[in-house]
């Protein structure tokens, strides 16, 4: 077939019947819910990443609680039948707990007298005068001396007084110096 010259050489036809013709219809856009499985992914991600962040935040703030129990534990089934030596073991840990907790302070340097009567303030009504002097002059006695206290109850009070004792804030020793 020749190419026409121009528009007006194209052959007319006769019009088209378009009544027959259904209207365009556009898919359905993709709904929010549920989402994709890429979304559930990042889902998990975000709360798995948020959990982790909660549970290292607890054991930042409460780790030294729990490893200061747990040597207590070990020393209460080493020396459960000498008190003393038990005691002498609740007195090393717990110095190692207000060091944890009191970094600036003098702990290692207060006298018998001093770390009984200590111990008494720092956490009220969990030691009695006569426990708190045991575990303050524990270190001095011989370790097959009778007491009488017993060292279930000496643990148990230790890890109450553990438990109850609060660590200061990080910066509490500038403000008070300071104010």
């Amino acid at each position: 077939m020749p190419i026409p010259s121009s528009l007006q050489d194209l052959p007319t036809q006769a019009p088209i019947d378009l009544s027959g013709l259904r209207d365009i219809h556009i898919p359905i856009a993709p709904s929010f819910w549920p989402p994709a499985i890429g979304w559930w992914y990042l889902a998990g991600l975000i709360l798995a990443v948020l959990i982790g962040m909660v549970i290292w935040r607890i054991h930042i703030i409460h780790g030294w609680r729990y490893q200061a129990q747990r040597v207590l534990y070990h020393s209460f089934i080493l020396h459960a039948n000498a008190p003393v030596l038990l005691a002498r073991d609740i007195s090393h840990v717990l110095k190692r707990v207000l060091r944890t907790i009191h970094p600036t302070a003098k702990i290692g340097r207060l006298a018998a007298e001093q770390w009984a009567d200590f111990l008494q303030k720092e956490v009220p009504h969990v030691f009695s005068k006569e426990e708190a002097k045991i575990i303050a002059f524990s270190t001095y006695m011989p370790h097959n001396r009778v007491i009488t206290v017993p060292a279930s109850r000496l643990y148990r009070k230790t890890r109450l007084w553990i438990r109850r004792i609060k660590k200061e804030k990080k910066h509490a020793h500038y403000h008070r110096r300071h104010s």
